[in-house]
C-alpha cells in the first residue's frame, strides 16, 4: 500500500529536530537520554515500516496458521502507523 510519510531515510541530529532532505519532520521534547533514544526511534520508522512489510509478506506465504495470525497482526499494526482505524 502506498503511504503518505515523508520520504526516508530520517536522520536524527542533535541540533535540531530529525531531518528529511533538509525539512524538519519532528521534534522530540523531554529527558536528555529519553529525548534522544526517542528521536533514535523515529528516525529510523520509514525503515522499520519497509521491513515489517516485507516480513508480513513472508509470513502470509507460509502454510503455518501462526504466521499468518503474525502477518495479519503486523498488517494492522501498519494499518494503525498510517492512521486507519479499525
Amino acid at each position: 500500500m502506498e503511504t503518505k510519510f515523508s520520504k526516508g531515510p530520517w536522520q536524527y541530529t542533535k541540533a535540531g529536530p530529525a531531518d528529511v532532505a533538509g525539512m524538519a519532520i519532528c521534534s522530540v521534547w523531554g529527558d536528555g537520554e529519553v529525548r534522544e533514544a526517542d528521536t533514535h526511534l523515529i528516525a529510523a520508522a520509514p525503515e522499520m515500516y519497509d521491513m515489517l512489510s516485507d516480513a508480513a509478506d513472508m509470513l502470509m506465504q507460509s502454510c503455518e496458521t501462526g504466521d499468518q495470525q503474525h502477518a495479519s497482526d503486523i498488517r494492522k499494526l501498519m494499518a494503525k502507523a498510517r492512521g486507519e482505524t479499525l
